[in-house]
């Protein structure tokens, strides 16, 4: 039998979102140097909070505390890696 998440259906899909960008991430950090393993194990993380399977003491304030923060993170990533990506070619 499956578990009720213990958080909203608004955390689950603010989550789901924030997957898609960060396989957008996982694309832009293949063409850089670097160690981007930390978008590997946050992918993995919010796959398990956007389909309902975080562990049973996951909540909704462990929901509201850690998603904007890593939603924050993923943004500033993509913004420099397009950033760099944009000199690349005018340099070039």
């Amino acid at each position: 039998m499956a578990r009720k998440a213990k958080y909203s259906e608004e955390w689950r899909s603010r989550a789901a979102a924030l997957q898609t960008e960060i396989e957008e991430a996982m694309t832009l950090a293949t063409s850089s140097i670097g160690d981007y393993s930390w978008l590997h194990r946050l992918h993995s993380w919010v796959m398990e909070v956007a389909q309902g399977k975080a562990p049973d003491w996951w909540t909704d304030l462990d929901c509201e505390v850690s998603l904007p923060r890593e939603e924050k993170r993923v943004s500033t990533f993509l913004s420099t890696q397009k950033k760099r990506i944009t000199l690349q070619m005018c340099l070039s």
